[in-house]
């Protein structure tokens, strides 16, 4: 069994797509479905518990991340001794750190129930923190055995296992609140398809790995010294996403109300599909960079890295188009007219985190390099001052100011600093960086121009299903159309799909009917 040849870079992006393609559809039918059962209140006390979950991860100090470089080094070398070692180490500190996160939320819960004011639903709250603190702590387990089968590129495992997860998840909860619409029901579904999840995910892993020990065997303090030296800047930059995202829906509940954490969190949600879609593209990247620079390949790495920053910026720009033009359409039809001032929110978010994801992969690069560190520290500080400024704007134009400070210093620093930092890291010269992404922001910017003519924008403003489809269809078109005729025929297009467009222009050719001889 799983004998099967492992997919390759293009197969595993194409896997995680349609994971994470499923991950939308599934978020996006059934968001409507729980907020008109739970109700605003409920709903949004919810996603503040939820906001929460993003903290407990911090305990781990940066293993996450660690484990995938440490995986793919002992599985490129060969070193069964030292997998095990990585493997049995981070077992022995996720019981330790787990342990840690349930004592933290037990004396958290009631002291947030009171600092949230929820006091007459605080049974519920405190009670619901713990079930989520749970969740998360098996999801510790979960980080590295998905790392185990990832590691060996065998993503059509991974994402199978994710999909089915998906499905049975979001179908327990949507049962669930159906029948005892609770957030009590909600943590149970979540919890108990996390433990189901765990369990087959282990048999996969036992396949893969029929040597290695999962429990009891390993634990070495050097590797845990190693590991967390690699993951103390990881550390930092998890606090940074937490805090761009999850922190303003403390900040709202306490200033606004629980129902305006339901407005602000409609418009993150969009963002981070937004995030993860080009996030689980690109993950596939890890293990390979991890590999050509172990074996010593730089300038095969190099090509690879040029050509996953063009096709991030090209899925980063593609989605912030359709955002910007058809986004306030579509929470129109996805949660209705009362719920449509989060389109602005949405829109300033989208503008920030378009720059930021077109370079998501100089962090694949610089994790495999281990060069992360001082970009982290320079995170933390956009972070801080993220933090600072959107206290201050929030006070004053409440949570779309939040976002504003957070798309503002996100542009800041991935302009002027990331972008001289990743290309020193890859070894390229700035120029050579950055014309990657100059065509994808070309026309991202020039089809949302297009969009804001009078007479388009008045077609554009139209409500309903069809004109939000074709809408999106157009926009993908012109985009389309316009990355083809200007990237074609650079050195940072994708080879694969050069080969399949020459395939089909030769196909077209020989169909084509020969000219009349005179």
């Amino acid at each position: 069994m799983f004998k099967k040849k492992k997919p390759g870079l293009v197969m595993g992006a194409l896997l995680n797509w349609t994971s994470m393609g499923l991950n939308v559809v599934l978020t996006f039918a059934s968001t409507p479905i729980v907020i008109h059962k739970l109700g605003m209140e409920a709903f949004g006390m919810w996603a503040l518990i939820q906001s929460f979950t993003g903290y407990y991860g911090l305990v781990n100090l940066g293993l996450g991340s660690a484990l995938q470089q440490f995986i793919s080094r002992d599985l490129a070398r060969n070193e069964h001794d030292g997998l095990q070692r990585t493997v049995g180490t981070a077992i022995g500190f996720f019981t330790i750190t787990g342990a840690v996160v349930l004592l933290a939320a037990s004396a958290f819960s009631q002291v947030a129930a009171d600092f949230f004011e929820v006091s007459k639903n605080a049974d519920a709250f405190s009670h619901v923190i713990l079930l989520c603190a749970l969740s998360v702590i098996i999801e510790f387990y979960g980080a590295l055995y998905s790392t185990l089968i990832n590691g060996k590129e065998r993503f059509d495992l991974s994402n199978g296992l994710s999909m089915a997860r998906q499905i049975v998840q979001t179908s327990g909860v949507l049962i669930s609140v159906s029948i005892w619409p609770t957030i009590y029901s909600m943590a149970l579904s979540v919890l108990l398809t996390s433990i189901a999840g765990q369990i087959a995910t282990v048999i996969v892993v036992k396949r893969l790995h029929p040597n290695l020990v999962l429990l009891g065997k390993g634990f070495y303090w050097p590797r845990l010294r190693e590991m967390l030296h690699f993951g103390t800047s990881t550390v930092l930059i998890t606090i940074s996403n937490i805090l761009r995202l999850r922190l303003g829906n403390a900040v709202i509940a306490k200033t606004t109300g629980l129902e305006a954490v339901t407005l602000f969190s409609i418009a993150t949600s969009i963002i981070q599909q937004m995030n993860s879609k080009v996030a689980s593209s690109l993950s596939v990247l890890n293990p390979r960079f991890t590999q050509l620079h172990t074996q010593g390949h730089t300038a095969q790495l190099q090509k690879l890295f040029r050509t996953a920053v063009f096709f991030s910026s090209c899925l980063a720009c593609f989605f912030g188009t359709i955002i910007m033009i058809a986004g306030k359409n579509f929470i129109l039809l996805w949660v209705g007219p009362k719920y449509l001032v989060t389109a602005d929110i949405l829109h300033i978010l989208a503008l920030g985190y378009v720059i930021a994801l077109s370079q998501n992969p100089s962090w694949n690069l610089m994790f495999a390099l281990n060069r992360h560190h001082t970009m982290a520290r320079i995170v933390v500080a956009e972070t801080a001052c993220t933090v600072a400024l959107g206290i201050w704007l929030s006070s004053k134009f409440g949570a779309i100011g939040f976002a504003y400070a957070t798309a503002s210093m996100m542009i800041i620093v991935k302009v002027f600093i990331h972008i001289p930092y990743a290309a020193n890291v890859a070894g390229l010269k700035i120029r050579n960086y950055a014309e990657t992404m100059l065509y994808p922001f070309v026309a991202f910017g020039g089809i949302y121009a297009i969009s804001r003519i009078g007479p388009i924008h008045t077609l554009l403003e139209k409500e309903g299903v069809i004109p939000l489809i074709i809408t999106i269809i157009v926009s993908a078109g012109l985009y389309g159309i316009f990355i083809l005729l200007t990237c074609y025929r650079q050195d940072y297009f994708p080879e694969f799909l050069v080969k399949r467009l020459e395939k089909v222009t030769r196909l077209f050719r020989k169909r084509a009917p020969a000219p009349l001889s005179p």
